[in-house]
């Protein structure tokens, strides 16, 4: 099966990405969203998410967690992103729940060709155009070290999924089944957030995730403009998760005039000597809208 990204707003150029013509991206997570969905109410209700691709683990995250869920859509501006996410979304289908971990946590096995060929013909051709690269002369090499050492990803987020199991819940042995049965609700969009949620209809989604999308300009040009979108596709009574290293006021700032309420914030300071060891100590926050 070749998964097929939509790129009806930006076309992904493998060529410029083997040339390091763009931004760069995470291919493990940073930010420990299982404390918040906690939070939600109800969310059995929730059968429809969008939200930021990222490393691609809020989505796996979602999958697993989220019992009625029936679709889950993923943009980003990054197309490394995308592709990052449609290699896990590869790795999830045809791995193992142990041998998913196995990859992803062991950095001592020489695993890399064998993994990769394992779902090489499972991702998009975007995707296979620049792993083969990665992989063509990684004989005898660990699968996470070669992408590592690639240099395409921000090297702190494979230092701190090492570390600490929290990052990727949807490893665990209950939440296995559940992920396997709903990775083939993930859909995958090229281009800007605001853009690609644009083109659904309004009132479509349940659950809005943002990441820390709202930290910067480059990522969110019109807060304003943005807001109004997500708030136009959100269910009533739908929830948005976002998560910030400003101090979380800021974001309710933003957040407020566009008929949201703040259901719940968990804050952290930043911290060096974390941030060193690739534990950014993001504040989360739960919208509701009114």
């Amino acid at each position: 099966m070749n998964r097929v990204i939509d790129q009806t707003i930006e076309r992904i150029d493998p060529h410029a990405i083997l040339a390091r013509q763009f931004s760069r991206a995470w291919f493990f997570t940073n930010e420990r969203i299982e404390p918040l969905l906690e939070r939600l109410p109800n969310t059995d209700r929730i059968q429809s998410v969008f939200g930021v691709a990222g490393s691609g683990d809020f989505a796996l995250h979602a999958a697993s967690r989220l019992r009625n869920v029936s679709r889950i859509d993923v943009s980003d501006v990054r197309p490394l992103a995308l592709l990052t996410t449609d290699l896990k979304i590869a790795l999830c289908r045809t791995l193992t729940p142990e041998d998913l971990e196995d990859v992803f946590r062991c950095r001592d096995s020489e695993n890399a060709q064998s993994v990769y060929s394992a779902v090489r013909e499972d991702v998009s051709a975007e995707t296979r155009a620049v792993f083969d690269v990665i992989f063509e002369n990684a004989a005898g090499r660990n699968f996470i070290r070669a992408i590592r050492k690639s240099g395409y990803w921000y090297p702190d987020g494979f230092r701190s999924v090492r570390r600490d199991a929290g990052y990727l819940p949807y490893l665990l042995p209950e939440r296995s089944l559940a992920l396997k049965a709903k990775i083939d609700t993930i859909r995958l969009h090229a281009g800007d957030f605001d853009r690609a949620l644009s083109r659904f209809p309004d009132r479509a989604f349940d659950l809005v995730y943002v990441s820390n999308m709202f930290d910067s300009p480059r990522y969110c040009r019109d807060a304003d403009r943005y807001l109004a979108t997500i708030r136009a596709k959100l269910a009533p009574r739908g929830f948005v998760v976002s998560v910030t290293q400003h101090h979380p006021k800021k974001i309710e700032r933003i957040f407020l005039p566009h008929g949201f309420s703040c259901a719940y914030r968990e804050r952290h300071r930043f911290n060096i000597l974390k941030a060193v060891c690739g534990d950014f100590d993001y504040s989360y926050l739960l919208f509701r809208a009114d």
